[in-house]
């Protein structure tokens, strides 16, 4: 990678409330549109932002953070910066992405707390732009379906490919 060149991504936020148990079994989630924030990625670079560039003081940051390369000038930094969020409806979570790629195997996490909600984190790889997500996981004998709460679209570094790293919260197909 060249010094001082970004990679942009985008990472997808459902805002939502807290799932919330429903007569008969299951749960329902109350959504209220979804987040899009552009991601930039600096694996190489010398110029810092200015907290002037951050949205508390007029600029269209939201976050920022870096790491010192070691090398010999002690001026090469690697890190990323997120800027301010756009609205767009929930739909666009699940109708974006081309559908491609495989899950890689060794990302699929699957969470489950007291009230059987599951929390299940993934990352599609595929060679296409555009995030890819899928709203049911089949693993060990059960079928997840839920709702995407976050997605993340990067360009692999060095490569022609992307991942997409996606979490979403869901139960059982049993629990319906």
């Amino acid at each position: 990678m060249a010094l001082n060149q970004d990679i942009v991504g985008q990472r997808y936020t459902l805002r939502a409330g807290a799932p919330m148990p429903i007569l008969g079994g299951g749960f329902a989630l109350h959504t209220f549109m979804a987040e899009k924030n552009d991601i930039i990625l600096s694996p190489c670079t010398t110029n810092l932002p200015s907290s002037r560039d951050f949205r508390g003081q007029g600029g269209d940051l939201m976050s920022a953070n870096y790491n010192r390369v070691l090398d010999t000038s002690g001026n090469i930094f690697s890190g990323n910066k997120v800027k301010e969020p756009t609205y767009i409806d929930e739909d666009a979570i699940y109708s974006g992405g081309s559908g491609g790629g495989f899950i890689e195997c060794t990302s699929l996490n699957i969470s489950y707390d007291v009230l059987g909600l599951v929390t299940i984190t993934y990352t599609v790889v595929s060679e296409s732009a555009g995030f890819n997500v899928r709203g049911t996981i089949q693993a060990g004998g059960q079928t997840f379906t839920g709702w995407v709460t976050s997605a993340t679209v990067n360009q692999i570094p060095f490569t022609s490919w992307y991942e997409t790293h996606v979490t979403m919260i869901t139960t059982t197909a049993d629990s319906y």
